[in-house]
């Protein structure tokens, strides 16, 4: 029965929704009353991602059982694959209705039973659930100095669209490479920026999107969920704030995989230094090549954010030359402050 409602969704347009801003055409049918505990989403994609998706969601949800996961981590429901318009499939699920973790730090009007910094700690612990099932079902490998400068460059990607000289962005890129100053493990792709999580009137933490089948370094994916929004503040405070969400995460991860938390923590304040540095880079970029296209209720949300990017930049620069980190933060600062495309109006 949900198959057959869930096809007649995907294909007539009668049905009222609301579709989510993303890569992805990605809706949910709408309950603008907000009558119903639960929501059904399509999510519009390849037949192989879809399912890719769903057998990721029955494998980490196994994972979870057997791992006693905590019962605040929750994961959407599968109902299935149905065809769609343009040779696509929409991937369709069922989902507790909630509030993605991004909106409930700009300040949405709803007040979860527990802080912020707690769901933040929750959402922390359960990337490290996730990353240690990528663990166990590929292995154990290393990221090298090239991925980081990959990563390096993709963030940096809009910024040649902006106007800064190639040459100084593949200088800056190394720059923002050498700011990493370890070989880390390589850990399976969340994407894990904090749109990616929903938070339920219960304070239950749904994982949402499990379709990437990439790889990237410890610590980078804790930056993404950590610095795309104003969490904390630039100061000394806000990064004692950082270092002990990292650590939870770090303990979490550790123990589920018998490594080593000694180890792994003794290279955590340089390399999360440098992978923040890496994801200021990126926004800086991605808010001012779609500043133009943004909706008037996005704008304010953009701003909020860009003023986050700059202050920590500032109070990065202003560490001095003992670290890594001041020159490739000046470096984005100047830019910034100079380019005309990279100037916000």
């Amino acid at each position: 029965r949900s198959r057959l409602g869930a096809r007649l969704a995907v294909n007539n347009r009668e049905f009222s929704r609301d579709e989510f801003g993303s890569r992805q055409l990605v809706y949910v049918l709408d309950d603008p009353h907000r009558l119903l505990k639960q929501s059904f989403v399509f999510k519009h994609t390849a037949t192989a991602n879809a399912y890719r998706e769903i057998e990721a969601i029955k494998s980490f949800g196994a994972f979870l059982d057997v791992s006693a996961g905590p019962t605040y981590f929750k994961l959407p429901d599968p109902i299935g694959v149905v065809p769609a318009a343009e040779g696509e499939v929409a991937y369709v699920m069922r989902r507790a209705r909630g509030w993605r973790l991004g909106d409930l730090t700009l300040g949405v009007p709803f007040v979860p039973p527990i802080p912020l910094l707690g769901l933040y700690g929750r959402t922390a612990r359960y990337l490290a659930y996730y990353h240690a099932w990528g663990v166990r079902g590929n292995g154990r490998a290393v990221c090298d100095k090239g991925a980081v400068y990959r990563l390096a460059q993709r963030a940096l990607g809009p910024w040649k669209s902006l106007g800064m000289n190639p040459e100084d962005i593949r200088s800056l890129a190394e720059e923002l490479t050498s700011a990493v100053p370890v070989t880390l493990p390589s850990l399976l792709k969340k994407d894990a920026h904090p749109e990616n999580w929903l938070v339920d009137s219960d304070a239950n933490i749904v994982m949402l999107d499990l379709e990437a089948n990439s790889f990237c370094p410890l610590f980078f994916e804790l930056s993404q969920l950590i610095e795309d929004y104003p969490v904390f503040l630039p100061d000394e405070d806000g990064w004692s704030g950082r270092m002990d969400l990292c650590r939870e995460y770090l303990r979490t991860l550790c123990e589920l995989l018998g490594w080593n938390f000694d180890e792994y923590e003794s290279r955590l304040p340089e390399a999360y230094a440098g992978f923040v540095l890496i994801r200021l880079a990126f926004g800086l970029g991605r808010i001012r090549a779609r500043a133009r296209w943004l909706t008037s209720s996005a704008v304010r949300a953009s701003n909020i954010r860009d003023e986050h990017y700059q202050g920590l930049l500032r109070w990065m620069k202003g560490k001095g030359t003992a670290n890594r980190w001041s020159r490739p933060a000046a470096r984005m600062l100047d830019a910034v402050e100079n380019l005309p495309q990279l100037r916000m109006s």
